[in-house]
């Protein structure tokens, strides 16, 4: 009986590798100490061209989106654009093989929260402006925010439809509708296509 081969041994690394040996996190000191300064710390007027942006997103947890109207928005001094889903040609993906996500919502809504449009203008006044003149209409669709009740089966009767059809030999085939009744099933609410309700932060 044959063993399988033991790994070799391979020797340390040198000392001057970097895997394996500890560095020191040389902004940690500012990080903890709330003295780090980031983007959204820097003032916008510093930057001369740099605009503001806003987004403005969904109230509700689930809806179809039947219109964003955008031009009071646009005719604000100090807009320089509102953007909606619509804008854009083609979803992207964090990894290559789910090409199937949008920066903004498009058709429907399923969380509360979820980007509707984004502003972008020359401060944060004209920015907070245009933010609060687009208008969006939004016809709200049932929403799950319980997960324990929405898994318990709840008894529905189903009532199906088919088509009988009869035939003489010497005319064309009708059809004619006849409801079918059947006895009362237990329909999983887990199984419904509604999205799951989830909350976002809004900016």
């Amino acid at each position: 009986m044959k063993h399988r081969d033991e790994p070799p041994v391979r020797p340390p690394a040198p000392a001057t590798h970097s895997v394996g040996v500890p560095r020191p996190l040389i902004d940690g000191v500012e990080k903890v100490s709330g003295r780090a300064r980031y983007t959204a710390d820097l003032p916008a007027f510093t930057a001369a061209g740099v605009l503001v942006a806003r987004i403005g997103r969904s109230p509700v947890a689930h809806g179809v989106i039947r219109a964003i109207d955008t031009r009071a928005a646009l005719a604000l001094p100090g807009v320089r654009a509102v953007i909606t889903g619509e804008d854009f040609a083609a979803p992207y993906g964090v990894i290559p093989i789910a090409q199937n996500e949008w920066p903004l919502a498009r058709g429907r809504v399923r969380y509360r929260g979820e980007p509707l449009f984004a502003v972008a203008a020359d401060d944060e006044q004209s920015a907070d402006a245009a933010l609060a003149a687009v208008r969006v209409q939004i016809d709200a669709l049932p929403a799950v925010f319980d997960a324990a009740a929405r898994a318990r089966p709840t008894p529905c009767n189903c009532t199906t439809t088919s088509r009988a059809t009869s035939s003489a030999a010497s005319s064309r085939t009708s059809a004619m509708s006849m409801p079918v009744s059947r006895p009362p099933t237990w329909c999983s609410n887990a199984a419904s296509t509604a999205p799951r309700s989830r909350t976002a932060r809004s900016s």
